[in-house]
């Protein structure tokens, strides 16, 4: 019964367990099951898990689980919150990282086809002309530069150019596309699913 709340997202009742034919039986030790309610909760607008209660002498109505709508809306909250909180904190080491890496290069990083990056200050050249970029296009090629050679996910560019404000990956598009075209001999590639990867040797 529990499997059965998981698979299908749906509220499950069985006021008689033992002739359900959602059940698939109880673990060896658990206690008898006389009466059973699930009910599955949300958060960003997928499954995070589900709750159980069971045995209640008259048995489970629909209308009980609509009156536990808003716990199971504060669980889903929480779960979600937490799990945002420990991927924020996995990015932001993970840029601190990299900009340990990118400070640890030279001053000028040199990206083939005669662009070179210089970080001090912050600008892209080709053949020593300072080409015209916007704060965030410079963020998003130090990103891409610190991690020469390894794909960098759609949560690290909105973590690391978009650090206070919320925006969509249709933004993330939007600035590669800009780069792609102030920038034609730079091979910003897509990667697909993950992010994007910037190829250079240094």
């Amino acid at each position: 019964l529990y499997g059965a709340v998981l698979k299908t997202g749906q509220l499950v009742i069985a006021n008689q367990p033992a002739t359900d034919p959602r059940s698939c039986g109880l673990p060896k030790g658990h206690p008898p099951l006389t009466t059973f309610m699930g009910i599955p909760f949300y958060g960003g607008g997928r499954i995070l898990g589900m709750v159980g209660i069971a045995n209640r002498k008259s048995g489970y109505q629909p209308e009980l689980a609509e009156g536990l709508q808003p716990f199971l809306m504060t669980c889903g909250s929480l779960i979600e919150a937490y799990r945002t909180n420990v991927r924020h904190k996995q990015i932001e080491t993970e840029l601190n990282r990299y900009k340990k890496r990118l400070q640890s290069l030279e001053t000028v990083v040199k990206l083939g086809n005669g662009y070179e990056f210089s970080q001090n200050p912050t600008l892209m050249r080709r053949h020593g002309e300072a080409i015209l970029l916007t704060r965030k296009e410079l963020k998003l090629l130090e990103l891409l530069i610190s991690r020469h050679n390894t794909p960098v996910t759609h949560d690290q560019i909105l973590d690391h150019v978009w650090s206070d404000i919320n925006v969509g990956e249709a933004s993330i598009r939007s600035l590669v596309r800009r780069i792609r075209l102030k920038l034609p001999k730079l091979p910003v590639k897509t990667v697909s699913g993950i992010g994007y990867l910037l190829e250079i040797k240094v």
